[in-house]
């Protein structure tokens, strides 16, 4: 911090405004209240001195004030220059994120065993039944060395140790891995329903008590229910039964279905079944359908159809035991209306030779047929019986629709699954076939996005409608048999996860709205602490600022985005180089601007900018994550309008073409072929050019909804507009609603006159309430306003200020018609206690509250019309010292010098005078940041830049708030220099500060101006007594005030401390000479003087006095 400097100018007593005699007898005319004796004062001190008239024109063109703006911009951008490297850094920083997680993902998935067509293993370690008892214990084994077990290879889902990675193929592979191998010869595999496990089948939910346990019945339903059940019977009835010969036949099939090396041989068969058991499914196949058998499995199934996972138990992680530490192998199902004793052991007979094939068993499950009176019916009990449905009925239980036997809700382990084989026999008959297959597909939704969603086993239950349909119609003899399902051949793939893809839509969303929190940031910061008025005060209008901040703010985000894709195409992100950068340009441009002006949209509605900062970056944050996980999921299952809807928010809107790309990029990678071109955007599922649309139109939309809301809520200007001003609403003075033209201007001015008017009529019928000065004062300036005088820079005409009522509170008087007139060189001092409407006059005065009755002139330029125009000629030294930490004290008044059309050589010698003056120039003071200065330096800056460019009006609030005494009256002596050829109206609480710098003052109590003068002519008014002070022994006391009140019988005691007290003596009681008279022989007293002091009546003392009286007057009048 830097302390003000200890050699600083000390000003003589000289320098300061001395009121000589003229200045006396000039303010006693004054005292009287005649318009003749005013006007002859008025045009004795309204001459132009040194060439006024020839002063050179403080406004400033806009292309100027545009440049001023910019450079000041550039300036403070460069202090910022670590944030802002930071800012630059920070897309980087995610795109190497994202380069560093795609390496770690290529190490651990793509380059993974899962992600590569399964091998042959050589040594594993699995839970293993040795005994083949059921008892399974976990080792590790090779191959080859389990001794009298039917597990003598590795299976693909063990841990495995080594692998022999010449020999590969489909049947060392996983689900997942098969994926990746080459297959010319796909497999058939049986067709399947799904069954679900035994012990969601053994429920207290049973459909009926004459269905055997651990059943899972077909679920049936039609509009003729005759038709139905004929067509339910005939769904799993079997042309021949089921007896020994079949199964001899079906072994017979099975062994004539095998290469002729292995055929007898039980030995080559055993080593065939371990080294390929895929061999044999085809065997398998064609015995189960001659037998009729209708295979089903609890097994999940996969996106592919190369590799049933049912056929070798493959049961999904929600159905592994946890009890036992292992997933069980499941087995598979074959579904009968009836599983008698004999079906069994028939099918047992092979179940041996299937469990050696492919390690699970063949377990037979009764499918009785059941009724239900409609679809519905069937939609409700199977959605009541699944897990977690929360399927809650009028009793508040979950309630099985056929038994009416309630579960606690919640109960998960008491639930009930159904055969995926749900039929609705809907308008069935004798010719025409109608059926609705119903089916769980849980395991489809609950697919995670960016993977192929799996296949559903509903062929077999299409084909045993069917077949029952042609039974139906035909007889036992015709049949529609299926004779299993199979996928397309392929060569070996390996995968290919592009993670800058999938989800870089999320970290580059991040990325391009890390701006917006930054500059709604330095907008609000901006608001919040005045700095926009500051530069509003001084001549800025608001469009050069937002149209500056625009483009600023648009270069900045076209530089930040260019070297985003510049980086990201250089280190090979195929999220850029594989879509046309013509369209990503166009989408990034539309958004850009859209960010810009949804930025000056945030900034009208924000107030502080911690709160607007914090606020965005966690907009930011969150909108990202719920784009990511609720906008995708939508875009694939919601209505396109819907969709459309979402978008409208902008960081939607983002995600959703930076989603676009990705999709366009990941499909090129995966199917070599190029991402989104200018052909794709008539794609139906392409949603780039809809986000185009809403880009452009909100664009607009921001942009004027911003300039709105500064309208209606004041803005920077502090001046409220109705609702609806743009169909020519406003406010009245008194808060209510009223109707003028269109926008309100023409029916504004007229409005002003008629309330002045009536203004003049309340004042000139109640003159009692005002002192005769302050009439004077106010004829003075009728005559001024109705001769249109502009001599006076400063012309205020019964300024009235009324805050309407709040709630229960009544209307606020802030200032009650104040008239006034300031003269060129002259500084006119505003004083009053806190809360008097001092403020609220400036306000008016600088035009950023709204006057409800009145006007003023500042250089003839009416307030309520010519703000523009007056900003130019002002220059205002705030309370507050509203200014940059980041610029330093010559770039603050090169700015504001620029403002007032300085330019140049011009500008440069007045900046160094303006420093000067204030004592920063020395030193290099000047070239220092500000946010390095002292309080007294801050406010010595902030009356150099109201000082800048030679304003004829200058308004200074308290300028020497803060200062040590030997800055202060150097700042003193620059306002004593400064007011040469300007009207300088200055609020201050200290009277020695008053006393020195004004020509005039007047005291305001409670929105009233109480009197006006000069400081010694209100001194000799109102304060016409001496102020005695006598000290004596603790003896002398009463002799003490006997000889004072001897001295004035109409003195006055204000305070007694000790043998100290103090008398106000009146002067008509007693002269000067006459105390000094009767205090030169102290021998003649009866007392013993040890000190007196004798003294004139001091301003502040009748500041003091003149408050209190006028609190008591206004507390009578309300």
């Amino acid at each position: 911090m830097l302390e003000d400097e200890s050699n600083e100018d000390t000003t003589s007593e000289e320098a300061y405004p001395v009121h000589d005699d003229e200045h006396e007898s000039g303010g006693s005319h004054r005292e009287f209240a005649t318009p003749s004796a005013i006007s002859r004062a008025s045009s004795n001190g309204s001459s132009r001195s040194d060439g006024i008239e020839n002063k050179k024109s403080t406004y400033s063109s806009f292309g100027k004030q545009t440049y001023a703006l910019w450079i000041k911009n550039s300036r403070y951008q460069r202090r910022q220059l670590a944030g802002n490297i930071c800012m630059a850094l920070t897309p980087i920083i995610f795109l190497v994120l994202i380069v560093v997680l795609q390496h770690v993902i290529d190490n651990q998935v793509v380059d993974s065993d899962r992600a590569r067509c399964g091998c042959l293993c050589l040594e594993c370690c699995d839970y293993v039944d040795v005994a083949g008892d059921g008892t399974f214990e976990y080792m590790c084994y090779t191959a080859d060395n389990i001794p009298d077990s039917p597990f003598e290879r590795c299976s693909p889902y063990s841990q495995c140790r080594s692998r022999n990675t010449s020999q590969c193929g489909v049947q060392f592979s996983t689900t997942e891995q098969i994926y990746f191998c080459e297959i010319d010869d796909p497999v058939m595999w049986p067709a399947m329903i799904d069954i679900p496990l035994e012990m969601y089948r053994k429920s207290n939910l049973s459909v009926g008590e004459t269905l055997p346990a651990g059943s899972s019945p077909l679920l049936y339903t039609g509009k003729n229910r005759t038709v139905a059940d004929t067509m339910a019977e005939l769904l799993l009835a079997r042309d021949t039964p089921l007896t020994g010969f079949t199964l001899l036949r079906a072994a017979g099939q099975i062994q004539q279905a095998l290469p002729e090396e292995v055929q007898g041989s039980t030995d080559a068969l055993t080593q065939l079944a371990a080294s390929n058991p895929l061999a044999l499914i085809d065997s398998f196949n064609q015995a189960f359908a001659s037998l009729g058998l209708v295979l089903g499995t609890a097994a999940d199934t996969t996106f592919q159809m190369f590799l049933e996972p049912g056929m070798f138990g493959v049961a999904s992680e929600e159905e592994a035991d946890a009890d036992r530490g292992f997933t069980e192998t499941l087995p598979v199902y074959y579904a009968m209306p009836e599983c008698t004793d004999e079906i069994i052991e028939l099918v047992g007979r092979i179940n041996g030779l299937f469990r050696n094939f492919t390690g699970t068993n063949l377990e037979c499950v009764p499918s009785p047929t059941v009724w239900m009176d409609d679809a519905e019916a069937i939609n409700s009990v199977t959605y009541c019986g699944w897990r977690d449905s929360r399927c809650i009925g009028m009793d508040g239980e979950r309630k099985d629709v056929v038994s009416g036997m309630g579960v606690a809700v919640g109960d998960n382990s008491k639930i009930v699954e159904y055969t995926s084989a749900l039929f609705d026999f809907m308008s069935t008959s004798d010719d025409r076939l109608d059926v609705a297959i119903w089916y769980n597909d849980t395991n489809i939704v609950k697919q995670s996005e960016g993977y192929p969603k799996n296949i559903q086993r509903v062929n077999m239950a299409m084909n045993l409608a069917s077949d029952a349909f042609l039974h139906m119609l035909k007889g036992s003899a015709y049949d529609v048999n299926l004779m299993g399902v199979m996928g397309m051949p392929k060569p070996e793939t390996g995968l290919s996860l592009d993670f800058a893809s999938l989800l870089g839509p999320l970290f580059y969303m991040w990325v391009l709205m890390l701006p917006l929190p930054l500059m709604v940031y330095t907008l609000v910061y901006e608001k919040q602490f005045k700095l926009r008025m500051m530069m509003q005060m001084h001549g800025l209008r608001p469009a050069a600022y937002w149209m500056v901040n625009y483009v600023w703010y648009a270069l900045m985000y076209a530089c930040y985005v260019v070297l985003f894709i510049v980086v990201a195409s250089l280190i090979g992100l195929s999220f850029f180089t594989e879509n046309n950068y013509a369209i990503q340009a166009a989408f990034y441009f539309l958004y850009g601007n859209l960010q810009i002006s949804w930025g000056f949209y945030l900034s009208a509605v924000f107030i502080t900018a911690r709160f607007a900062v914090v606020s965005m970056f966690l907009m930011v944050f969150t909108s990202g994550l719920v784009a990511s996980i609720v906008l995708v999921q939508c875009i694939e299952t919601c209505p396109a309008a819907l969709v459309t809807v979402l978008q409208v928010f902008p960081p939607f809107g983002l995600f959703r073409g930076l989603w676009e790309f990705g999709q366009y990029a990941f499909h090129a990678q995966n199917h070599n072929t190029s991402g989104m071109t200018w052909s794709n955007l008539s794609d139906s599922d392409n949603g780039i050019v809809t986000v185009w649309i809403i880009f452009a139109v909100e664009w607009w939309v921001f942009l004027v909804s911003a300039w709105y809301i500064e309208q209606v809520t004041g803005g920077v200007a502090g001046i409220k507009r109705h609702p609806l001003f743009f169909l020519g609403y406003e406010y009245s003075k008194d808060g209510k609603v009223k109707r003028s033209n269109w926008f309100g201007w023409a029916k504004r001015s007229r409005s002003s006159e008629a309330d002045l008017q009536s203004c003049r009529s309340e004042v000139d019928g109640g003159g009692g309430k005002f002192a005769p000065d302050v009439l004077a004062e106010r004829m003075r300036v009728d005559e001024l306003v109705e001769s249109e005088n502009h001599d006076f820079p400063i012309l205020l005409d019964r300024l009235k200020k009324v805050y309407p009522k709040q709630g229960k509170n009544p209307p606020k008087v802030a200032c009650e018609s104040l008239s006034l007139a300031v003269g060129r060189c002259h500084v006119f001092g505003l004083l009053g206690p806190n809360g008097a409407g001092k403020t609220t006059s400036i306000g008016m005065m600088t035009g950023f509250l709204a006057p409800s009755s009145g006007r003023a002139f500042i250089e003839g330029n009416n307030i309520l019309t010519d703000m523009e125009k007056i900003y130019s000629l002002m220059g205002v030294c705030p309370q507050h010292d509203l200014l940059w930490g980041t610029l330093t004290g010559h770039e603050h008044l090169m700015f504001y010098g620029r403002l007032k059309n300085l330019s140049g050589e011009e500008l440069r010698k007045a900046v160094d005078a303006a420093l000067q003056s204030v004592n920063l120039l020395a030193g290099g003071v000047g070239n220092k940041v500000v946010a390095k200065y002292s309080g007294g330096m801050r406010r010595r800056l902030s009356v150099a830049i109201s000082l800048i460019g030679e304003p004829s009006v200058v308004y200074m609030d308290e300028p020497s708030t803060g200062l040590d005494p030997a800055s202060r009256r150097s700042l003193w002596n620059a306002i004593v220099q400064a007011k040469k050829g300007r009207s300088i109206i200055l609020t201050t609480h200290s009277m020695e500060e008053a006393e020195a710098l004004c020509d005039s003052i007047g005291i305001f109590v409670d929105g009233k101006l109480q009197c006006i003068g000069n400081p010694k002519e209100l001194t000799s008014r109102f304060g016409g007594y001496f102020n005695f002070t006598i000290t004596t022994n603790s003896g002398g006391v009463r002799a003490a005030r006997e000889f004072i009140m001897g001295l004035s019988p109409n003195a006055t005691r204000t305070y007694q401390v000790g043998g100290t007290q103090k008398f106000e003596l009146p002067n008509t009681d007693v002269t000067m000479p006459e105390i000094f008279h009767a205090m030169r022989d102290s021998s003649k007293h009866r007392f013993e003087l040890l000190d007196w002091n004798l003294a004139n009546a001091t301003l502040e003392e009748v500041f003091i006095k003149i408050t209190k009286i006028a609190g008591a007057q206004m507390s009578t009048y309300s």
